[in-house]
């Protein structure tokens, strides 16, 4: 009997690191500006080689307390004879993804040293610098930022912990 005690407060303990729920909402576009087009949650660039770059960014953007993981979908079509054109994704001006080659997928980036912080976030399409080739075009779409309710995991931890302890002190 005392094993299966021990069994399932072990269980129990397991679980409570698995059992919070985690939330997947849409990055709210309406602080952002730039040299993009917004059409619902898309972002699309065209390099018309009229300028260097091409960004869509928000200077003040607020990361939750409860940020985890970024994810978006990306497009990247370059023209023939495009040279060094490439997107990023910027956090407090700094690059922290490039996509150099042309094609489409989908990134994620993790948020959790930003929480609970103000911070410059951007896609930028950069001009390579070649005169005679412009049209590049990038699109983003599918930005969301998943959420991690940090009081429903300390609050399950604590239950899982409790129930270890009890079951530890009745054998005493």
């Amino acid at each position: 009997m005392k094993k299966i005690g021990y069994f399932l407060a072990a269980a129990f303990f397991l679980l409570s690191f698995h059992v919070a729920p985690v939330f997947c909402v849409p990055i709210d576009l309406s602080g952002f500006m730039g040299d993009a087009t917004k059409s619902g949650g898309t972002i699309t660039f065209i390099d018309d080689f009229t300028q260097q770059w091409y960004a869509y960014y928000d200077p003040s953007y607020d990361v939750a307390n409860d940020a985890g993981i970024l994810s978006f979908d990306y497009s990247l079509d370059l023209v023939p004879d495009t040279i060094n054109d490439y997107l990023t994704l910027e956090i407090d001006y700094l690059p922290v993804i490039t996509i150099t080659t042309e094609g489409s997928g989908d990134l994620s980036y993790d948020m959790l040293p930003y929480r609970g912080q103000s911070i410059d976030l951007a896609w930028v399409l950069y001009w390579g610098g070649d005169n005679d080739a412009g049209g590049s075009m990038a699109t983003i779409s599918n930005i969301d930022l998943t959420t991690i309710p940090e009081p429903a995991s300390i609050l399950l931890i604590g239950a899982g912990m409790f129930g270890l302890f009890s079951f530890k002190r009745k054998k005493s």
